[in-house]
């Protein structure tokens, strides 16, 4: 690949990642709904996925690759702590459930 092929690699590479950091920046720190959550981590995936089709440099597609890897991870432990968060309001509800069948039976003996 030529130099002006490379800087265009480069150049391409550069915008894709300050997008990436505008969609993540909309997350980041603040209280946002689960599903915007999922909505904006999967719209970042699609940004890399469609940027890999594209001709580049291969050092700019690993880049590419090892940030779309990161970004499914973080996509991965999002599931995963929803899904631990889940279980414990599953929990939670459970066990006042039984705290009130034990009360319940405290005052029936009363």
């Amino acid at each position: 690949m030529d130099e002006s092929n490379r800087e265009a690699s480069h150049d391409f590479v550069n915008k894709i990642i300050k997008l990436d950091i505008e969609l993540a920046s909309k997350i980041v720190g603040k209280d946002v709904q689960v599903k915007e959550v999922y909505k904006i981590l999967n719209q970042r995936l699609s940004l890399y996925e469609k940027a890999l089709s594209m001709p580049l440099v291969e050092a700019d597609k690993l880049s590419l690759e090892y940030k779309k890897a990161d970004i499914s991870i973080e996509l991965k432990m999002f599931r995963l702590k929803q899904d631990f968060k889940d279980q414990i309001n599953q929990i939670k509800s459970q066990t006042e459930r039984l705290e009130n069948q034990i009360i319940n039976l405290k005052e029936k003996k009363q």
